[in-house]
C-alpha cells in the first residue's frame, strides 16, 4: 500500500470511528458514558492502590527494609502488623471487585441498549420510509443490516468496551510502576508507543477487510434468498448441483476473508509478544544489575509489567477489530439516512378515517418510475363507484398493481390527480386520513405463527369475540374456524401452516374486514386457488356489495361475475370498462 492511500485509509478510520463514539454518546446520553468512566477510574483507583499495597505486605513478611510510608507510620508511634495490612490489602481487593463487577454491568448493558437502539432506528426508518423507496429495496441486503451487519457491530461494541475496561487496569499498572521505577517505565513505555505507532497503519487493512468481509456475507444471503425462491425450479430440473456450487464458492470467500483477519490479528499480537518478552527481560536485568531494587520492588515491577503487557497488546488487537466493524456501522448508518431521507409523515390516529361516499377519481394520472420508459400508467382516467366491485384486468406489466397501490395511497403520481370525493390526495392531512381508511389482502397471504385470534387483530388491534365472528361470518371463514379444536386460539404454523389456501385468503379477508375499510383492495388473492376455494372466497365478496367499495385486481373469468365494473389495462392505459357480466372476459385481453 502507497504511503498516500495508508495515509488516506488512516483518516478514514478515523473519521469512521469517530463518527461511531459520537453517535454512541449521542445514543445512550452523555451521562450514562462518563459514569461508565467513573466506574472505571474508580477501578483503576482501586486497583492501583491493591498494587501499592503488596510492597510492604511483602516487605513485612521478607523483613526487609521498610517503605518510607511504613517508617512514617513507625516514627509517629505506630507499628503495622502484618495481620493489619493483609486486611487492608483484603478491604481493596473487595472494593476492588465490586467497582469491576459494576463497572462489567455498566459496560455490557451500554453494548446492549446501544445495539438495541440502532436496531430500532433501522426497523423505524424502514417502517417510517414512503413506498416509493420501499418497494424498489432488495430483502436480502435489508437481512443482512438486520442480522449479520448489527451482529459486527454488536461485536465491535463489545471490543470498545473491552477496551475501556483494560484500559483501568493499564493505566494501574502504570501509575503503580511509575510510582516504584518511574525511569524505568518511561524507559519501557517508550519502546511500545514506538511500537504503536509503527503499527498505525493495521487498522486501516483491517477496515478493508471488514469492508470485504460485508460485502461476502452480502452476497452469500443473496444466494440463499435466490435458492429459496427458486427452490421448486431448481429441484425440478434437477440443478441442485450449480447451486451447491455457488454456496461453496461464497463460504470460502467468506472463509479465506476471516482467515485473513485472524492472520491479520496475530502478526500484531506476536510483535507484542516478542518485544514485551524482549523488554520485561531488559527491564529485569537491569533492575536487578544497576537498578539497586529488593526483592519486594522486583517482585512487583514483574507482576506490574505482566499484567500491563497483556492489555498493551489486546488493547491494539482490539482497535483494530474495532476498524474492523466500522464498514457494518458505516453501512447501517448510510441506510438509515437513505431511509430518513424518503421518510412520510407518521399516521396521525388522531385524524378520523376519510369515507368514501361517491367516487375514487383517477384524473389524466402518469406514474414513471425513475424516468423509465414507457410509464407504467399513461393518462389513466377511472371513476371507482363507492359501494360497487371493480375488477381491474389486463396482461402482467399493464399497470394494475401501480393503479392500486395509487388507490391505496401508498404511491403518489407523477402527475395528474386522485380525488376521494372530490378531496385531492396531494394532500397530505387527506392522504393520512385515506390511509386509515383502507384495506388490502395481497396474492400471497401474510399470516405470522401465532393464534388465529391473534392474526385477526394484527391491524384493528384487540377487538371482542362478537367482531371477530361477525369479520369471519363475511368471509365466509365461521364454518372451518368452529370446526377447530380451540376456535379462535387455534395457533397457525408459518405462513398460516395448518389451513388451506382458501382458508388463509378468507382470514385475511376477514383481517382487513375488521379495519372497516372504505376502500378494499384485493390483489389477485383468488389466483393460486383451485376453483372450488375461489368460489368460496368470491362468494364472500358477494356479501360484501354495497357495504365497502371493493377493487379486484384478478385474472381468471370466475372474477367477472362478482364484479360491477369490469376495468381493462393495456401498457399503462385505460383500453376498456364495461359493466361486470358473465361473458366479459370475451372482451377482456388476458
Amino acid at each position: 500500500m502507497r504511503s498516500e492511500d495508508a495515509g488516506s485509509t488512516a483518516t478514514q478510520v478515523g473519521a469512521g470511528l469517530r463518527a461511531y463514539l459520537a453517535d454512541l454518546i449521542q445514543v445512550l446520553g452523555p451521562r450514562r458514558v462518563l459514569s461508565a468512566v467513573a466506574l472505571v477510574l474508580c477501578g483503576t483507583l482501586f486497583e492501583s492502590l491493591g498494587l501499592l499495597m503488596l510492597v510492604p505486605l511483602l516487605q513485612l513478611v521478607n523483613g526487609t527494609t521498610r517503605t518510607p510510608a511504613l517508617q512514617w507510620l513507625v516514627d509517629h508511634g505506630l507499628q503495622p502488623s502484618l495481620g493489619a495490612v493483609l486486611s487492608l490489602f483484603t478491604l481493596l481487593m473487595l472494593l476492588r471487585a465490586a467497582a469491576a463487577r459494576q463497572r462489567e454491568l455498566s459496560l455490557l448493558k451500554l453494548r446492549l441498549d446501544y445495539v438495541e437502539r440502532l436496531r430500532r432506528r433501522l426497523e423505524q426508518a424502514l417502517a417510517g420510509a414512503s413506498w416509493t423507496f420501499l418497494v424498489r429495496l432488495r430483502h436480502g441486503e435489508v437481512m443482512h443490516l438486520l442480522f449479520e451487519q448489527l451482529a459486527r457491530i454488536n461485536q465491535g461494541t463489545h471490543q470498545l468496551m473491552q477496551v475501556l475496561s483494560g484500559a483501568g487496569l493499564g493505566l494501574a499498572s502504570l501509575l503503580v510502576a511509575a510510582f516504584i521505577a518511574p525511569l524505568w517505565t518511561l524507559a519501557l513505555v517508550a519502546p511500545f508507543a514506538l511500537l504503536i505507532w509503527a503499527l498505525r497503519r493495521r487498522p486501516g487493512s483491517a477496515a478493508a477487510m471488514g469492508q470485504r468481509l460485508g460485502q461476502g456475507q452480502r452476497a452469500s444471503m443473496s444466494v440463499a434468498r435466490d435458492f429459496l425462491a427458486g427452490l421448486k425450479l431448481v429441484k425440478a430440473h434437477a440443478a441442485e448441483s450449480q447451486h451447491l456450487a455457488e454456496f461453496q464458492r461464497r463460504a470460502q470467500t467468506l472463509r479465506i476473508e476471516q482467515l485473513d483477519f485472524v492472520h491479520h490479528q496475530s502478526v500484531t499480537r506476536g510483535w507484542f509478544e516478542v518485544v514485551g518478552a524482549l523488554l520485561l527481560s531488559a527491564l529485569l536485568y537491569g533492575a536487578a544489575t544497576w537498578g539497586g531494587m529488593g526483592l519486594p520492588e522486583l517482585l512487583l515491577i514483574v507482576l506490574v509489567f505482566s499484567r500491563l503487557l497483556p492489555v498493551l497488546r489486546d488493547g491494539q488487537l482490539q482497535v483494530q477489530q474495532l476498524a474492523h466493524m466500522l464498514p457494518a456501522f458505516q453501512e447501517l448508518q448510510g441506510w438509515i439516512q437513505r431511509c430518513e431521507a424518503h421518510v412520510e409523515p407518521a399516521p396521525d390516529t388522531a385524524l378520523p378515517p376519510l369515507p368514501l361516499q361517491h367516487s375514487l377519481t383517477f384524473e389524466q394520472v402518469v406514474v414513471n418510475h425513475g424516468g423509465a420508459s414507457p410509464a407504467a400508467l399513461a393518462g389513466v382516467n377511472l371513476v371507482l363507484p363507492a359501494r360497487e366491485t371493480t375488477a381491474l384486468m389486463g396482461p402482467s406489466g399493464s399497470g394494475k398493481t401501480t393503479l392500486a397501490d395509487i388507490a391505496l395511497g401508498l404511491l403518489p403520481p407523477s402527475s395528474g390527480a386522485v380525488r376521494v370525493d372530490g378531496l385531492s390526495l396531494a394532500d397530505p392531512q387527506v392522504q393520512r386520513r385515506w390511509r386509515r381508511s383502507v384495506a388490502y389482502v395481497a396474492q400471497d397471504t401474510y399470516l405470522f405463527p401465532g393464534t388465529i385470534r391473534e392474526n385477526l387483530c394484527w391491524l384493528s388491534g384487540q377487538r371482542p369475540d362478537a367482531d371477530l365472528w361477525a369479520a369471519l361470518e363475511q368471509a365466509d371463514a365461521t364454518p372451518f374456524v368452529q370446526a377447530l379444536a380451540a376456535g379462535l386460539d387455534h395457533r397457525l404454523g408459518e405462513r398460516g401452516e395448518g389451513l388451506s389456501g382458501g382458508e388463509r385468503q378468507r382470514i385475511a379477508l376477514a383481517r382487513a374486514l375488521l379495519c372497516q375499510p372504505e376502500l378494499l383492495v384485493l390483489d389477485e388473492v383468488t389466483s393460486q386457488l383451485d376453483l372450488a376455494s375461489e368460489e368460496r372466497v368470491l362468494a364472500a365478496l358477494d356479501r360484501l356489495r354495497g357495504q365497502v367499495t371493493i377493487l379486484l385486481i384478478a385474472h381468471r373469468e370466475a372474477a367477472l361475475r362478482h364484479a360491477d365494473l369490469v376495468v381493462v389495462l393495456e401498457q399503462g392505459r385505460v383500453v376498456e370498462v364495461s359493466q361486470g357480466r358473465p361473458d366479459a372476459q370475451a372482451a377482456c385481453q388476458t
